[in-house]
């Protein structure tokens, strides 16, 4: 019995640690939302003016509404106050805050009997947390996650024994007035009081078991005016509240309307939202509540301000991703309150002893394919870590400063709420990730932002002049700035580039590039390399494409780098780079060896760059008379594409090119054998055999050469190159070490000769 319960016990552990290492994994995420860079310019406003509301258009040159409501100061100077103190680390450290609250709530919901349904409790919040990165975003959405998470376990709370618990409630309209003076998403807190203040009124005309005492309704009452009469208390007045009533409710189409363009306010059935898993998510929440709610069912036990909550907020959940975190956070405390009742009332065996090994393998398994899954897209997602991201253009915005501080500036959506943060007052915007200042002409700037239309994007270019434009690399209408004579790339960087105007005198400008450029992650990198190639770049290129370092457990980072590696090699090799595309696409290459399963995970468009990748390597060897390496190339490309006529083409031109290398060898061999000075025929034989890719009998004959003129420099340095060739660096460094002593010193064909790319790394290279 001992042993059974400590091996519990351990199992109990593990699971909870599974849990928990995937949740701190998870959001061990990158600022993937700009709204943070404005949230911090608010609070640097409300400080550095001693106020708590703010002239919304003073950010931005363009048309802005200054009447629009706004109120998160609360969020917002803490938020600055935290950065301005710690840094960065201090939001993330708040963020876990956030989590950790959330748990520990979850664990008082959960009673004194949670340690016999501890996976289940495990997996509930597993999935909750998971389907909640909505809320859990560093911006004041953080706060609101904060607040309903609050709401719904002081209402819970209160459920689990209201004859006692009755005072918390008088702590709602406290939270209320927090609530609505940081996030607008204290109206769900709203709704979420009076669906369950309806319940309860149905529950008692019903006879429900599980109505309330008349005086605490009355109780509950009284707390729900307070709290609808505390959100009246903003810097605003009534007119905050009133305003968005009004919005949500009396003008909801126009809302629709504008916010009809903003992927995050789409349904969860957007199929571009798939990587969410937000319907995986909703069909295990929806099965584990049914489980219940069927058991509560059974007993006669039915809560209607359960079910009103629970239809409105799945609803809810499907219609905007913005706002699944409700969702999330009702899902997890209704289903810990609900497997608490459960547990209390039925403490003998609920279920067959068979079924309920079958409940608890399967809640083991999910719980197990939500973490791993939630891991493994972790570590392959775009990044990972603690720092700002692609979304945050710093080090453009630092080339603005130091070059353009007074020049009207125009920028994109995504780039806007940084450039705000870091170049206001010196400088304004032309639109941020506020979107609300700009909602009358928000649908202009999106066709714009998503145009290749010649004449609309001239049209707003015409209407809003500007001398200079930050663009981000996935902005549609960057094609037009790249291709425009009226426009000219100055800079670009991690982020953003940034076109500088013809008409602006740019004689003593000149193009730069941010040093940090070669480091972003995989998926950055693809997109400005491409940028790269498109503006003429090449060697730029080249180099992000050599940092690439895709991560060995991710076949999708692989075949982007795998893409980006064959477009580099093609352009260097139209241009007569020889030796830099061989050294492009051969490293292609050893990343497919490196991940057999891109094969079957990336079909069609792997194969066919695999395929383009080795005809093209093989060309590039021609180029450099490395034919009998080039004909392996070949051979590959027609394995794999056995129809491709121009690997069969350039095959069989290879082969007619061998047939005349050995050939000549022959001949060679022949007069050898009776030369008495052969040292010119012995370095011909080792060129050519080194041309068939047959590196030791090219060696044999440099060896031989080496026998006859011991003090040859150049001797040494071929046979250093042929041992990198072959990828043998410690002869290779041994040989290139000696050619050196021996007198060689032609150090720009050191430098450039792509023979000795396997040894650059070395210390022996660079001394």
């Amino acid at each position: 019995m001992r042993s059974y319960r400590f091996s519990t016990l351990l199992f109990l552990i593990f699971l909870a640690i599974v849990v928990l290492a995937t949740i701190a994994l998870r959001y061990a995420e990158p600022i993937n939302d700009g709204d943070i860079w404005f949230h911090l310019a608010y609070g640097r406003y409300f400080i550095e003016h001693h106020t708590l509301t703010v002239d919304h258009s003073i950010f931005s040159w363009t048309p802005a509404k200054s009447h629009w409501i706004y109120c998160a100061w609360i969020p917002q100077t803490i938020f600055y106050l935290l950065y301005e103190t710690c840094g960065f680390s201090s939001l993330y450290a708040l963020r876990y805050l956030v989590i950790i609250t959330f748990l520990f709530f979850v664990f008082l919901i959960a009673g004194k009997n949670r340690a016999k349904f501890l996976p289940y409790i495990l997996l509930i919040c597993l999935i909750g947390l998971l389907m909640a990165p909505a809320g859990l975003r560093i911006k004041a959405d953080l706060f609101s996650f904060l607040f309903m998470t609050t709401l719904v376990f002081l209402w819970f709370r209160f459920k689990i024994n209201p004859d006692k618990s009755w005072p918390v409630l008088y702590l709602l309209p406290v939270l209320f007035l927090f609530w609505v003076n940081s996030h607008p998403g204290f109206i769900f807190g709203a709704i979420f009081l009076s669906l369950v203040f309806t319940g309860e009124i149905i529950n008692r005309l019903a006879g429900s078991s599980e109505k309330i005492h008349q005086k605490i309704l009355i109780h509950l009452f009284i707390a729900c005016v307070l709290s609808m009469v505390s959100v009246f208390i903003t810097p605003y007045g009534w007119e905050y509240p009133i305003s968005l009533v009004n919005e949500l409710i009396f003008n909801s189409k126009a809302f629709s309307r504008d916010i009809r363009s903003i992927a995050e306010y789409q349904s969860i059935f957007l199929p571009q939202a798939s990587h969410f898993h937000f319907i995986d998510y909703l069909t295990a929440s929806s099965v584990v509540l049914a489980m219940l709610l069927l058991a509560q069912l059974k007993r006669h036990r039915i809560d209607w301000g359960v079910l009103l909550v629970t239809a409105f907020f799945m609803i809810l959940y499907m219609k905007y991703m913005r706002l699944t975190y409700y969702w999330a956070i009702i899902f997890v405390f209704l289903a810990s309150y609900l497997a608490r009742q459960v547990y209390q009332n039925d403490p003998g065996p609920l279920i067959k002893k068979p079924l309920k090994i079958a409940i608890h393998g399967i809640t083991f398994i999910l719980l197990l394919f939500f973490a791993v899954r939630a891991q493994y897209e972790t570590f392959c997602a775009p990044t990972i870590g603690f720092n700002p991201n692609y979304i945050s253009p710093e080090s453009e915005a630092g080339y603005i400063r130091q070059n353009f501080p007074h020049m009207l500036m125009g920028n994109d959506y995504y780039c806007g709420s940084y450039l705000l943060w870091s170049l206001w007052p010196t400088k304004k915007v032309f639109i941020d990730a506020r979107y609300f200042p700009y909602s009358e002409w928000y649908d202009e700037a999106h066709k714009f932002e998503g145009s290749k239309d010649k004449a609309t994007i001239e049209s707003l270019l015409k209407k809003y002049k500007c001398d200079l434009w930050c663009l981000s690399y996935y902005t549609p209408v960057l094609q037009y700035f790249i291709t425009s004579p009226d426009w000219r790339l100055v800079y670009y960087g991690p982020s953003a580039c940034i076109f500088l105007s013809n008409r602006v005198d740019i004689s003593q400008q000149t193009r730069s590039v941010a040093e940090s450029i070669s480091k972003v992650g995989i998926y950055q990198a693809y997109l400005i390399t491409m940028f790269a190639l498109r503006v003429g770049d090449l060697e730029v290129a080249n180099n992000i494409v050599k940092a690439m370092k895709p991560n060995p457990i991710c076949p999708l980072q692989a075949s982007w780098a795998i893409n980006a590696k064959l477009n580099v090699g093609d352009n260097l090799l139209n241009q007569g780079k020889y030796y830099d595309a061989i050294g492009v696409y051969s490293d292609a290459i050893m990343q497919v060896q490196q991940h057999p399963l891109l094969s079957h995970l990336w079909g069609h468009d792997f194969y066919t760059d695999l395929v383009m990748i080795h005809q093209n390597l093989g060309n590039s060897l021609m180029k450099v008379n490395q034919i009998g390496e080039a004909i392996k190339q070949y051979n590959q490309a027609l394995k794999i594409k056995p129809d491709l006529a121009t690997a069969q083409s350039n095959l069989a031109l290879a082969m007619a090119q061998m047939t005349k290398i050995d050939e000549s060898i022959s001949k060679l061999e022949y007069i050898l054998k009776n030369n008495p000075y052969p040292l010119k025929i012995l370095n011909s034989l080792a060129v050519y055999y080194s041309m068939k890719g047959q590196y030791d009998r090219s060696i044999d004959y440099l060896m031989k050469e080496l026998n006859i003129t011991p003090e040859n420099p150049g001797v040494y340095y071929n046979l250093a190159c042929i041992y990198s060739r072959q990828n043998r660096l410690e002869e290779s460094k041994i040989f290139l070490d000696k050619a050196i002593k021996k007198g060689f010193n032609d150090w720009d064909m050191l430098k450039k000769d792509h023979d000795l790319d396997n040894l650059r790394n070395t210390t022996n290279y660079k001394n």
